[in-house]
């Protein structure tokens, strides 16, 4: 029972009470005279009248004291819902201010990039699926690649660590981005950072053809020496980190990363024209290519940026070529960092197989692409 009520159940209790010793009073004599004597001698009637209206004092004094106690609660629950209201108002305009805090630094930041050349860059692509033909073929990497670790004779061992990290770790998470079972075919990527600028990495063959004639001496630092004649100069490589489920059935986690230095940058990079500086800015879309089991590749020697016959960068998503996700359930999160100022974060919105033609129009049947569109959904 609540004060409200208690006050109103007192109350009600009052008046029933007067009203009980009112009618009590009519209906009995409380008072007889005594001879000799100035005062009247209640009788029996009396004493009950005069203990029904102690009663009804009695309740009168609760009532009061009930209700002003009623109205001291009421102040304190009032004070504190006004105190609480007040610093709610204030939490949302200290998070208001912070946020347009926080927005004024993103745009000065993306002011700043805007005008920066490109130093350096971080790479992470990270896939979370319960994918269990990945699994496998992580699994036996890692085991081949640790057996390769421990079979090292005077510091070296039988194969470059390396290579075993290209092609026993990176080579079959390519695929399997591609849509590819874990095979011995060879998967490159190519990362369109701009209309200039192209990223790659990955695994070739040494015998590969390309289209084009005219190119550069050597591929991109982001694939292995060990595996080729050589690459362009770099400091670093991409790797693969692994976070294996808990439970069976449940998602792992794969992630390629790459950090970028000066040196690796401009090794890594193939550009239209170079001419055109790099920039640290952006775009908010990104595409992503993956070229596997190819024997042919449609561009200059050793040159990403120029592409030899149709663009395939330039293919739109329809019924053909669209290709669905194996995994209905897994996430693929690009996140790229430039300049150590600016972090954005991708989510893929679609894939496609473009087709890949020659300077004749003609299929290119040795090559084979999946290019992955990303979006982008937060950066800082």
């Amino acid at each position: 029972m609540d004060a409200n009520t208690k006050l109103s159940f007192i109350s009600m209790t009052g008046v029933a009470v007067g009203f009980a010793g009112g009618i009590w009073s009519q209906l009995s004599k409380s008072s007889i005279e005594v001879e000799g004597k100035r005062l009247k001698k209640l009788t029996t009637a009396g004493w009950i009248s005069l203990g029904i209206a102690a009663i009804g004092l009695l309740t009168s004094i609760a009532a009061e004291i009930l209700r002003i106690d009623i109205k001291r609660s009421e102040g304190v629950e009032r004070e504190r819902r006004e105190t609480a209201q007040k610093a709610d108002d204030e939490r949302k305009q200290l998070a208001a201010r912070q946020e347009i805090i926080q927005n004024l630094i993103q745009q000065t930041n993306e002011i700043i990039i805007s005008g920066q050349p490109l130093t350096s860059l971080t790479l992470s692509l990270k896939l979370q699926t319960s994918d269990s033909g990945l699994l496998y073929a992580m699994q036996t990497g890692a085991g081949e690649i640790r057996r390769n670790a421990e079979d090292v004779q005077g510091g070296v061992p039988r194969t470059p660590f390396e290579a075993m990290e290209f092609e026993h770790a990176l080579n079959p998470l390519l695929l399997h981005l591609a849509g590819q079972s874990p095979s011995d075919a060879r998967a490159l990527a190519l990362l369109k950072l701009s209309t200039n600028a192209t990223l790659s990495f990955g695994n070739l063959h040494q015998d590969i053809h390309w289209l084009g004639r005219d190119g550069r001496p050597k591929v991109s630092a982001g694939f292995s020496p060990a595996s080729l004649r050589g690459t362009r100069e770099g400091n670093s490589t991409p790797w693969v980190t692994t976070t294996y489920a808990d439970t069976p059935g449940m998602q792992s986690t794969y992630e390629i990363s790459w950090k970028l230095d000066p040196v690796t940058l401009w090794g890594a990079i193939d550009r239209a024209n170079a001419e055109i500086p790099m920039t640290a800015m952006l775009p908010p879309t990104i595409q992503f290519a993956i070229f596997y089991d190819s024997k042919v590749l449609p561009f200059a020697k050793n040159n990403f940026s120029s592409v030899v016959g149709s663009n395939f960068w330039l293919a739109r998503p329809n019924v053909q070529s669209k290709v669905n996700w194996i995994d209905p359930k897994a996430t693929l999160i690009l996140e790229i960092e430039v300049n150590g100022l600016q972090k954005k974060q991708f989510a893929l919105r679609h894939r496609i197989s473009p087709p890949l033609l020659d300077d004749s129009d003609d299929e290119i049947e040795e090559a084979h692409c999946i290019v992955m569109e990303f979006e982008v959904i937060a950066g800082k």
